[in-house]
């Protein structure tokens, strides 16, 4: 490619040869703020970045997403902070990067980073913290609830398509301990 540099594809050979490591590394990476604030400060290799995950095909993508970063936690559930940190609190898995430029919330969101507040966004909030079970916390699911039930009509419809249809009540009830 543009850099001399063989590309790692979920279907490739490389990929079967470089195994875990590479991937687990990659997933470290595309999980650290420290990275993207070091990438974006690189004009060459950001405009790389950027065109490689612009032209990444859909399987590129759908591997590139399930990368863990930590364990139970894939590239694509994670928050940026500045929007999320009122709703998740302590509780989420953030990338905390300040004053982050379009392009690069265009790489983050390509990657499925919830990157501003949305219903989908919302909603996966619900999602990770049912699954993570770390949060007890009905202060925290009552205002992520009351902040889908606030949002525009047309919001709260498209952000139900991603979720087979439900409604917010119908998607997760919580018991407290």
């Amino acid at each position: 490619d543009q850099l001399g540099v063989q590309r790692l594809s979920p279907c490739s050979k490389l990929q079967r040869v470089a195994g875990t490591v590479l991937t687990m590394d990659l997933g470290l990476r595309l999980s650290s703020a420290d990275w993207w604030r070091d990438a974006s400060q690189q004009p060459f290799g950001f405009s790389y970045l950027r065109k490689r995950l612009e032209d990444a095909d859909r399987i590129e993508l759908v591997w590139l997403k399930s990368l863990r970063v930590r364990p139970n936690v894939d590239v694509s559930q994670l928050f940026l902070r500045g929007p999320y940190l009122g709703y998740g609190g302590q509780f989420l898995p953030y990338l905390d990067i300040q004053d982050p430029s379009e392009e690069l919330m265009a790489c983050l969101r390509r990657l499925g980073v919830a990157t501003e507040i949305s219903g989908r966004g919302l909603r996966d909030c619900l999602r990770v913290l049912e699954e993570s079970s770390n949060c007890r916390d009905l202060c925290v699911f009552a205002d992520i609830y009351g902040a889908l039930q606030s949002l525009p009509e047309e919001e709260q419809q498209r952000s139900q398509s991603g979720i087979l249809g439900q409604s917010v009540g119908r998607h997760a009830v919580f018991v407290p301990p």
